[in-house]
């Protein structure tokens, strides 16, 4: 994501599009489908970020195809998660969860923790977003657990998840459940943290 930063600075507002069409022509002549791959996925991650659903999901459709030709399981993973967020922002829920759980399984398969626990979160985010909140509980609940065996160093992301975690019971009407989980947020999170103040707010309403 930091070269397609680089590359919207350095170039005109279509800059990263022409930049990674014209290298996957030269990666389709030379018939070099990792390249390809690769070209394909920075494109559908640029019309993502342009709110060009179509055009980002025949990319990524495209990268996963390729993938499969070569054996790329984790680009496969990594292609049916990108698909899972291009479908959630278009507003298509299910298909969103079918690429998550395919993203999943595939994670699962190759004992790659760090992909289980981001699947488990995107597919938290969808259920979510249907108002299914005994699933999306299901889902962040297992997010959290992988995220505390990686024991990321800041806490950060485990704050984040604690504060989805609230804020879904809170969805159920367990406020006493809600009010734990934020207060344990709060511990992980730095009072700098742009959510801190957020979450501050929330538990204040919730005990007043």
């Amino acid at each position: 994501m930091t070269s397609e930063t680089d590359l919207v600075n350095d170039f005109s507002a279509d800059g990263p599009i022409e930049q990674y069409q014209q290298s996957l022509k030269i990666d389709q002549s030379a018939e070099n489908l990792a390249g390809e791959s690769i070209s394909l996925n920075n494109l559908g991650l640029e019309y993502n970020d342009r709110g060009q659903w179509a055009e980002a999901i025949e990319c990524h459709q495209q990268d996963l195809i390729i993938c499969r030709k070569l054996d790329d399981r984790e680009g496969e993973s990594a292609a049916f998660n990108n698909l899972g967020l291009v479908y959630y922002n278009q507003g298509n829920l299910d298909r969103s969860i079918e690429c998550h759980q395919q993203s999943l399984a595939i994670c699962q398969s190759l004992g790659d923790r760090e992909g289980e626990g981001a699947s488990f979160n995107n597919l938290g985010m969808v259920y979510r977003a249907q108002s299914k909140w005994d699933e999306a509980i299901e889902s962040y609940q297992q997010s959290l657990i992988i995220e505390r065996e990686l024991r990321d160093p800041d806490r950060y992301w485990e704050g984040q998840i604690l504060d989805k975690l609230g804020q879904l019971y809170q969805a159920k009407g367990q406020l006493d459940q809600a009010i734990r989980l934020w207060q344990e947020a709060l511990t992980k999170l730095p009072e700098a943290a742009r959510e801190y103040p957020i979450i501050q707010s929330q538990l204040n309403q919730a005990m007043s």
